[in-house]
């Protein structure tokens, strides 16, 4: 478990960093000209899908590492996994993929998949702010009438 705390604490700084240096180009002039250009939106969309994809390989290896040693912790995660790919795959398929008219950008992420993605990420945005509202409505009526 040692081992996951580390390598988890070193990606988390690199990506720290990463962000950090992107943010701080966004000052300089150039910056400015690919903001104009649309580069700067195209930077940003490959810089989010790049970490969705290193957390969702890094829980997918944890989760691996951690439940190989406990069979009934394994089911139980596996039956969790398929009915969160169930719900990613409803809101993949009630998600639109209408262009979007955005003024001076001519990039690709105006189209098809990636709309569908970001609608799917808005949903489930959406499913977890919902549960934890939910989740904060019934636990304060349970220690009510406790």
């Amino acid at each position: 478990m040692k081992k996951i705390e580390f390598i988890t604490k070193i990606v988390e700084y690199v990506l720290l960093i990463i962000g950090a240096i992107l943010v701080l180009a966004g000052f300089t002039n150039s910056a400015q000209d690919a903001i104009q250009d649309g580069s700067a939106t195209d930077l940003a969309i490959m810089y989010t899908g790049s970490l969705l994809a290193i957390g969702f390989f890094g829980a997918l290896i944890a989760l691996a590492v951690e439940l190989a040693s406990d069979t009934k912790r394994l089911i139980k995660a596996a039956i969790f996994a398929v009915a969160l790919l169930v719900v990613l795959v409803i809101f993949w398929n009630i998600s639109d993929a209408t262009p979007l008219p955005l003024i001076g950008y001519e990039g690709d992420q105006n189209q098809g998949a990636w709309l569908k993605l970001a609608d799917t990420g808005i949903f489930c945005a959406y499913l977890a702010l919902g549960g934890a509202v939910v989740s904060i409505i019934v636990t304060e009526i349970y220690q009510l009438f406790r």
